[in-house]
């Protein structure tokens, strides 16, 4: 399962009380995602991520490495404990839990498309569009541009510098819908 640390213990705990969090990674410069923690392991927590009005934003990946803080507890988030409606989460096989690689590959199983930030390198940047078979080191992505261009192209990444992977909220699926009208004619 996973480490007893403080931040495993509670981790579980928001997991058990459905809790809304606020998780921080202060060395990357974040705000703070908020969500509900779906799944976790030693190396990767999983958010069920809601936006400032309690709704549903897709899940979102992280290395734990990364965290630095978790708030709860604060009258925002008892607010958005009460106003989230529950989500529905289907767990990932333990084994899907073992590095941010493996949470990927997860995830690209289930969803039409990802998007890949690599905020250590290049805060900014965002990757986003349909992964590939990854080798141990790289994967492939076949990256999509804006819903202005609808361009499309080939993106080679390291895995290391992947730090949060986000699925399933509201601009990716409005992003497949368009590439699927261009598709369409």
């Amino acid at each position: 399962m996973t480490d007893d640390t403080l931040l495993h213990r509670e981790l579980a705990a928001r997991q058990a009380d459905r809790a809304v969090v606020r998780i921080y990674r202060d060395r990357l410069g974040d705000e703070g995602i908020l969500g509900r923690v779906a799944q976790f392991s030693e190396d990767v927590l999983v958010l069920a991520r809601l936006d400032g009005e309690s709704r549903d934003e897709g899940l979102t990946a992280l290395r734990m490495d990364d965290i630095t803080r978790i708030g709860s507890g604060t009258r925002e988030a008892q607010a958005h404990t009460a106003l989230a409606t529950d989500l529905l989460y289907n767990p990932m096989e333990e084994a899907s839990l073992t590095d941010l690689a493996a949470t990927l590959s997860a995830l690209a199983r289930r969803y039409p498309i990802l998007a890949l930030h690599t905020e250590h390198y290049t805060p900014d940047e965002t990757y986003i569009g349909v992964p590939g078979v990854p080798d141990d080191d790289h994967l492939v992505l076949q990256a999509w541009g804006s819903a202005l261009t609808l361009d499309t192209h080939q993106v080679v990444l390291l895995h290391d510098l992947i730090t949060r992977v986000d699925a399933g909220d509201a601009y990716l699926n409005w992003l497949v819908r368009a590439h699927a009208l261009q598709r369409q004619g």
